[in-house]
């Protein structure tokens, strides 16, 4: 690489390394505010516009620095694994009939607070990033549809295909653009760690081993 390439790339590669520390909460929130900035001035409209992987992981940083959206009026939606421990809450409370204690949830941040959803049968709809081990971050989107007892997951930007493990244990293949779904009881059975309890969510590459 010449002189005049690196010194055409160091900015990039400046915001980037910016970028990953506030995803790791390792940067001071008065930086972080003045990086962000132009987003937090008019977050609800810029939000909008933003490439969904943008979007999801301004979302993190915000969860990782909750100061920040405080002081902006900002409530970031949930982290993924958070919506589908909630999710493992609400169906097992309504199965059972009674009350269930929420599971812990295992999460790429850690120190994010659970929010409860409706027990009401419901749809539901999440987005976020999920990072496999030594790969790129994939955008995962669920779809809980009540109606038929089944919970879909799509990767829409993938270029190749992932294996979906829930509670350690492979459960689906995700294929670039094509949704996969396991039913309600796969779910309950599948999305807690039996050693930890915990409802968890990974992705490997597709030759990755399954359990």
């Amino acid at each position: 690489m010449n002189g005049e390439t690196l010194f055409d790339k160091f900015p990039e590669a400046v915001f980037r390394s910016l970028w990953e520390q506030m995803l790791l909460g390792t940067l001071p929130s008065e930086l972080v505010s003045e990086v962000l900035a132009p987003l937090l001035s008019d977050y609800e409209r810029v939000r909008l516009v933003l490439p969904s992987e943008v979007r999801c992981d301004c979302e993190s940083i915000l969860r990782v620095y909750p100061e920040i959206a405080a002081a902006h009026g900002i409530e970031p939606p949930p982290a993924l694994p958070e919506v589908l421990g909630s999710l493992w809450t609400r169906i097992r409370r309504r199965k059972s009939g009674g009350p269930e204690v929420s599971p812990g949830v295992a999460a790429d941040l850690a120190a994010q607070s659970q929010t409860p959803l409706p027990v009401a049968e419901d749809p539901l709809s999440a987005e976020g990033l999920i990072r496999p081990e030594g790969g790129r971050p994939v955008l995962i989107r669920i779809a809980y549809e009540p109606e038929r007892q089944r919970l879909c997951f799509e990767a829409p930007s993938s270029s190749g295909r992932v294996a979906l493990h829930l509670g350690g244990r492979f459960v689906l293949t995700l294929r670039p653009r094509v949704p996969a779904c396991l039913s309600v009881d796969r779910f309950l059975e599948s999305a807690r760690d039996p050693e930890t309890g915990e409802v968890e969510l990974e992705l490997f590459e597709e030759e990755a081993e399954r359990m």
